[in-house]
């Protein structure tokens, strides 16, 4: 499988790798990551122990961490076909 960014094409592993050998652990993972990153330092700022501020939206950005690891695994597994598909389904679910 490739995926296309501008000029350069990343290839994503056939056979064995962490990501494809558990695909939920990988998700879930990716999902805690991408909001603990962003809600750890609100808190910490929140709370005064930070050194700087964090804007709200940082907070607000961290809510979406399952849908970027959602989008990302599929996109790594599909494509961005698979992630067409994928945004195609959820419009269908509403």
């Amino acid at each position: 499988m490739e995926i296309e960014f501008s000029s350069r094409v990343l290839t994503w592993p056939r056979a064995g790798g962490p990501l494809r050998r558990h695909p939920v652990l990988a998700y879930f993972l990716l999902a805690l990551g991408f909001s603990w990153a962003g809600w750890i330092p609100f808190a910490l700022a929140r709370a005064g122990r930070f050194p700087t501020t964090v804007p709200a939206e940082v907070a607000w950005l961290a809510e979406f961490g399952p849908t970027i690891a959602a989008l990302l695994l599929t996109g790594l597994e599909s494509g961005w076909t698979g992630v067409g598909r994928l945004l195609r389904r959820c419009g269908k679910a509403g």
